[in-house]
Protein backbone atom coordinates (compact mmCIF):
# COMPACT_ATOMS: atom_id res chain seq x y z
CA UNK A 1 0.00 0.00 0.00
CA UNK A 2 1.42 3.50 -1.12
CA UNK A 3 1.32 6.61 0.81
CA UNK A 4 -2.98 7.72 -0.24
CA UNK A 5 -5.56 5.21 1.34
CA UNK A 6 -9.12 5.82 1.11
CA UNK A 7 -11.84 5.04 3.32
CA UNK A 8 -15.61 4.52 2.32
CA UNK A 9 -18.87 6.05 4.05
CA UNK A 10 -20.04 2.78 5.58
CA UNK A 11 -16.76 2.57 8.08
CA UNK A 12 -16.75 6.48 8.68
CA UNK A 13 -18.80 8.19 11.77
CA UNK A 14 -20.56 11.07 11.23
CA UNK A 15 -18.50 12.95 13.54
CA UNK A 16 -15.52 11.85 11.16
CA UNK A 17 -18.09 12.90 7.72
CA UNK A 18 -18.47 16.36 10.30
CA UNK A 19 -14.86 16.60 10.76
CA UNK A 20 -14.30 16.60 7.02
CA UNK A 21 -16.57 19.12 6.11
CA UNK A 22 -14.98 21.28 9.10
CA UNK A 23 -11.95 21.37 6.61
CA UNK A 24 -13.73 21.82 3.97
CA UNK A 25 -15.93 24.65 5.04
CA UNK A 26 -12.80 26.36 6.51
CA UNK A 27 -10.62 26.13 2.94
CA UNK A 28 -13.50 27.54 1.16
CA UNK A 29 -14.19 25.16 -0.85
CA UNK A 30 -17.64 23.67 0.16
CA UNK A 31 -19.49 24.41 -2.91
CA UNK A 32 -16.95 22.43 -5.31
CA UNK A 33 -18.61 19.53 -3.44
CA UNK A 34 -22.55 20.45 -5.11
CA UNK A 35 -22.47 23.24 -7.02
CA UNK A 36 -25.44 22.17 -8.16
CA UNK A 37 -27.37 21.74 -5.13
CA UNK A 38 -28.79 24.03 -2.03
CA UNK A 39 -25.78 25.26 -0.07
CA UNK A 40 -24.85 22.29 2.64
CA UNK A 41 -24.11 22.64 6.64
CA UNK A 42 -22.91 19.76 8.35
CA UNK A 43 -25.51 17.69 9.11
CA UNK A 44 -26.46 18.02 5.20
CA UNK A 45 -23.66 17.16 3.64
CA UNK A 46 -23.49 13.88 6.14
CA UNK A 47 -27.19 13.18 4.86
CA UNK A 48 -26.19 13.96 1.12
CA UNK A 49 -23.24 11.30 1.51
CA UNK A 50 -25.16 8.67 3.10
CA UNK A 51 -28.37 9.07 0.55
CA UNK A 52 -28.51 5.31 -1.54
CA UNK A 53 -27.19 5.88 -4.86
CA UNK A 54 -24.39 8.34 -3.31
CA UNK A 55 -20.57 6.00 -3.07
CA UNK A 56 -18.36 8.49 -1.11
CA UNK A 57 -14.48 7.57 -0.28
CA UNK A 58 -12.63 9.99 1.62
CA UNK A 59 -8.81 10.06 0.71
CA UNK A 60 -6.01 10.40 3.06
CA UNK A 61 -2.37 11.09 2.14
CA UNK A 62 -0.29 10.12 4.86
CA UNK A 63 -2.56 9.80 7.34
CA UNK A 64 -3.89 13.49 6.72
CA UNK A 65 -7.98 13.65 4.89
CA UNK A 66 -7.22 15.95 1.86
CA UNK A 67 -10.07 14.64 -0.63
CA UNK A 68 -13.25 13.27 -1.36
CA UNK A 69 -14.60 11.73 -4.34
CA UNK A 70 -17.48 10.12 -4.85
CA UNK A 71 -19.77 7.83 -7.65
CA UNK A 72 -23.43 8.92 -8.77
CA UNK A 73 -26.12 8.02 -10.90
CA UNK A 74 -24.40 4.44 -11.20
CA UNK A 75 -25.97 2.75 -14.59
CA UNK A 76 -24.79 -0.95 -15.81
CA UNK A 77 -20.82 -0.48 -15.19
CA UNK A 78 -20.50 3.41 -15.30
CA UNK A 79 -20.75 6.09 -12.97
CA UNK A 80 -20.43 9.81 -12.56
CA UNK A 81 -17.74 10.70 -10.67
CA UNK A 82 -17.32 14.12 -8.58
CA UNK A 83 -14.18 15.34 -6.58
CA UNK A 84 -13.65 17.89 -3.63
CA UNK A 85 -9.72 18.47 -2.27
CA UNK A 86 -8.76 20.57 -0.31
CA UNK A 87 -5.74 22.94 -0.76
CA UNK A 88 -2.39 20.90 -1.28
CA UNK A 89 -0.18 24.10 -1.90
CA UNK A 90 2.19 23.03 -4.70
CA UNK A 91 3.33 19.36 -2.68
CA UNK A 92 4.34 16.78 -5.24
CA UNK A 93 4.79 13.39 -4.54
CA UNK A 94 7.22 10.95 -6.56
CA UNK A 95 5.06 8.42 -8.75
CA UNK A 96 6.46 5.08 -11.24
CA UNK A 97 7.25 6.24 -14.57
CA UNK A 98 4.62 4.53 -15.93
CA UNK A 99 2.29 7.15 -14.90
CA UNK A 100 4.24 9.82 -16.55
CA UNK A 101 4.49 8.66 -20.23
CA UNK A 102 5.61 12.07 -20.88
CA UNK A 103 9.15 11.58 -18.63
CA UNK A 104 10.49 9.24 -21.00
CA UNK A 105 10.27 6.40 -18.70
CA UNK A 106 11.48 8.37 -16.09
CA UNK A 107 9.19 8.36 -12.41
CA UNK A 108 8.29 11.81 -12.01
CA UNK A 109 6.83 14.08 -9.17
CA UNK A 110 3.24 14.79 -9.93
CA UNK A 111 1.37 17.56 -7.97
CA UNK A 112 -0.58 16.08 -4.99
CA UNK A 113 -3.88 16.95 -6.50
CA UNK A 114 -3.20 15.36 -9.39
CA UNK A 115 -2.06 11.88 -8.10
CA UNK A 116 -4.42 12.09 -5.36
CA UNK A 117 -7.36 12.12 -8.33
CA UNK A 118 -5.67 9.06 -10.05
CA UNK A 119 -5.81 7.05 -7.43
CA UNK A 120 -9.37 7.67 -6.66
CA UNK A 121 -9.80 7.20 -10.18
CA UNK A 122 -7.35 4.28 -10.50
CA UNK A 123 -9.42 2.82 -7.01
CA UNK A 124 -13.26 2.84 -8.55
CA UNK A 125 -11.93 1.73 -12.40
CA UNK A 126 -9.48 -1.69 -11.26
CA UNK A 127 -11.72 -2.61 -8.32
CA UNK A 128 -12.27 -6.10 -9.19
CA UNK A 129 -14.49 -8.61 -7.15
CA UNK A 130 -14.57 -12.29 -7.78
CA UNK A 131 -16.84 -11.55 -10.08
CA UNK A 132 -15.06 -9.23 -12.30
CA UNK A 133 -14.56 -5.06 -12.56
CA UNK A 134 -17.60 -3.52 -11.16
CA UNK A 135 -17.10 0.02 -13.35
CA UNK A 136 -16.11 0.25 -16.73
CA UNK A 137 -16.55 3.73 -17.24
CA UNK A 138 -16.52 7.23 -15.13
CA UNK A 139 -17.93 10.19 -16.28
CA UNK A 140 -16.96 13.82 -15.63
CA UNK A 141 -19.04 17.06 -15.74
CA UNK A 142 -17.19 20.14 -15.34
CA UNK A 143 -18.43 23.55 -15.87
CA UNK A 144 -16.38 25.62 -18.78
CA UNK A 145 -15.41 27.97 -16.69
CA UNK A 146 -13.99 26.41 -13.90
CA UNK A 147 -10.65 26.76 -15.51
CA UNK A 148 -8.50 24.91 -12.80
CA UNK A 149 -10.79 21.71 -12.39
CA UNK A 150 -10.65 21.77 -16.54
CA UNK A 151 -6.79 22.04 -16.11
CA UNK A 152 -6.98 18.70 -13.28
CA UNK A 153 -9.31 16.81 -15.58
CA UNK A 154 -7.26 16.99 -19.29
CA UNK A 155 -4.05 16.54 -16.99
CA UNK A 156 -5.37 12.83 -16.04
CA UNK A 157 -5.35 11.30 -19.42
CA UNK A 158 -9.23 10.92 -19.94
CA UNK A 159 -11.05 11.58 -23.01
CA UNK A 160 -12.95 14.57 -23.68
CA UNK A 161 -16.26 13.87 -25.21
CA UNK A 162 -17.85 17.48 -25.90
CA UNK A 163 -18.61 20.84 -24.84
CA UNK A 164 -22.46 20.94 -24.11
CA UNK A 165 -24.44 24.42 -23.79
CA UNK A 166 -26.18 24.09 -20.17
CA UNK A 167 -24.77 20.92 -18.87
CA UNK A 168 -24.11 22.34 -15.75
CA UNK A 169 -26.95 23.50 -13.34
CA UNK A 170 -25.69 26.18 -10.79
CA UNK A 171 -28.04 26.52 -7.76
CA UNK A 172 -26.77 29.60 -6.59
CA UNK A 173 -26.60 31.39 -10.28
CA UNK A 174 -30.17 29.47 -10.83
CA UNK A 175 -28.95 28.95 -14.27
CA UNK A 176 -27.18 26.27 -16.12
CA UNK A 177 -23.78 26.87 -17.77
CA UNK A 178 -21.93 25.22 -20.48
CA UNK A 179 -19.58 21.96 -19.44
CA UNK A 180 -16.96 19.83 -20.77
CA UNK A 181 -18.29 15.79 -20.55
CA UNK A 182 -15.10 13.42 -19.91
CA UNK A 183 -14.92 9.86 -19.77
CA UNK A 184 -12.32 7.75 -18.01
CA UNK A 185 -11.63 3.95 -18.60
CA UNK A 186 -9.20 1.39 -17.59
CA UNK A 187 -7.38 1.90 -20.79
CA UNK A 188 -6.44 5.97 -19.49
CA UNK A 189 -5.72 5.13 -16.24
CA UNK A 190 -3.41 2.77 -14.94
CA UNK A 191 -3.73 0.52 -12.59
CA UNK A 192 -0.71 1.28 -10.34
CA UNK A 193 -1.91 4.50 -9.76
CA UNK A 194 -4.34 2.18 -7.12
CA UNK A 195 -1.63 1.63 -5.46
CA UNK A 196 0.18 5.06 -5.04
Amino acid sequence: MGEFQRVYKSELSDRQLMAFWNLVQASGRSRAIGFDRPRMDGPAFCRFLRRPGVYPWLVAWRGLPMALYYLTNLQGRSAHVHFCFLPCGTRRVAVPAELCPAKGGKSARLPLVRAAALFGLASALWEAPERGFLLDTLIGMTPEHNAPALALVRSLGGEEHAAVPGLCWMHEEKRNVPGIITTFSREAVPQKAASL
